[in-house]
């Protein structure tokens, strides 16, 4: 689930979040993967920060990396449970990839540049953070490609969220506009 992101568009990002006084470095568009240096934003000392952080934590029992995590259930686990109360942190992209048979499909919303993705971020035994793309059951429309996406959110909502507030998920809110790297498929 959510195998790659694409990130870029520095001005984008600084006037969907209305916000010029934050760092934000990142870069040219790309695709970003697992184990890749992340952009994030995160609240620390009481203001709105952009930190990166790698794609992607170790786990003692499991020989790739985890790179999601389940939001019905990750107040619940012991991995993320600690991240859950005070590690928050919204990834802001362009669109998220899913992979089906060699073929990829791109996921962005219609007539918006900008997707806030829900994330925790961890600490781990080395001085790198890192962390984890939430995910939720895929809206009805996305079913056909994958059975869950991630943890989406407007802005006032992801900004609520950061701050450790609860909120309601609601995938079917957002008008989605998915592509192909397949001739055959084009645009839906």
């Amino acid at each position: 689930m959510c195998g790659s992101v694409m990130i870029g568009g520095e001005y984008e990002i600084r006037q969907a979040i209305g916000v010029d006084s934050l760092f934000l470095d990142f870069g040219e568009t790309k695709q970003y993967r697992p184990s890749e240096s992340l952009p994030a934003l995160i609240v620390e000392q009481n203001a709105l920060r952009c930190k990166p952080f790698i794609w992607g934590v170790k786990h003692p029992q499991h020989s790739q990396l985890i790179i999601n995590a389940r939001a019905e259930t990750a107040a619940d686990k012991p991995m993320f449970k600690d991240a859950w109360k005070t590690q928050r942190c919204l990834l802001p992209v362009k669109a998220w990839h899913e992979w089906r048979n060699q073929e990829r499909f791109e996921f962005s919303l219609e007539h918006q540049n900008l997707l806030l993705l829900g994330g925790l971020y961890l600490q781990t035994n080395t001085e790198q953070q890192h962390l984890v793309v939430l995910t939720q059951a895929a809206a009805s429309y996305l079913q056909q490609y994958h059975h869950r996406m991630p943890l989406l959110f407007e802005l006032k909502q992801g900004l609520s969220w950061l701050s450790g507030e609860h909120c309601d998920y609601k995938a079917e809110q957002f008008h989605y506009h998915v592509s192909s790297n397949s001739p055959q498929l084009g645009l839906f």
